[in-house]
């Protein structure tokens, strides 16, 4: 079975509107990813140390995130 995937894609434009703080809705937009997916590599993958776990929640700085998946 394939994995779920986000496949409406967020455009550079609409990236640029997101706000300073990602969180996993956005970062599903901007890399097709899972939910799962965005969480565990906030954890332990391509975003730790960048991402901050709020609550329940993991945020990231949009401009790191995107350094590091060669967006910017």
């Amino acid at each position: 079975m394939a994995s779920a995937r986000n496949e409406e894609r967020a455009s550079m434009e609409e990236i640029e509107a997101m706000p300073a703080l990602l969180t996993w809705k956005e970062l599903t937009r901007i890399t097709g990813w899972s939910r799962v997916h965005v969480a565990k590599e906030c954890r332990e993958g391509i975003l730790a140390g960048k991402a901050v776990k709020a609550g329940n929640m993991w945020q990231v700085n949009k401009v790191k995130a995107l350094e590091a998946l060669g967006l910017a």
